[in-house]
């Protein structure tokens, strides 16, 4: 029942302290706390006292091919901005489904996977800080 009451309770509040952070230091401090895989922790660090061992591994991986996926989304909708909404949508979607089927398909190591999430945010990041 408390590892119940833990998965109700910490996700909410981490999103309320993103909120307040918000509030403090800005949009952007907000939009990254939120957009860090905090909200999904509690239940992926749950995962092992609750179900089979390697059961975590799974979501851990789908977690970090989401997001390299979301970052895929962001830099093909930011390439495509100048040229309207619509482009913009329909590239950042593609780069999404692209980014998340290849790395399906190549089932790379965790490792692997933890770098490719990292350096695909910082090279989402690049090119609006080079402009």
């Amino acid at each position: 029942m408390n590892l119940l009451i833990a998965k109700v309770t910490v996700t909410p509040l981490l999103i309320f302290l993103a909120s307040l952070a918000g509030r403090r230091w800005g949009e952007a401090v907000a939009g990254w706390l939120v957009g860090l895989p905090l909200t999904s922790a509690p239940a992926l660090l749950s995962l092992p006292s609750s179900t089979a061992p390697t059961l975590p591994y799974m979501p851990a991986a789908g977690s970090l091919i989401g997001t390299a996926a979301q970052a895929g989304f962001c830099l093909g909708y930011g390439l495509n901005a100048p040229f309207g909404w619509p482009r913009a949508l329909l590239c950042g979607a593609g780069f999404l489904a692209i980014s998340a089927i290849l790395l399906q398909l190549l089932q790379p190591s965790h490792v692997a996977l933890f770098a490719t999430a990292v350096l695909s945010l910082v090279l989402t990041l690049y090119p609006k800080s080079g402009s």
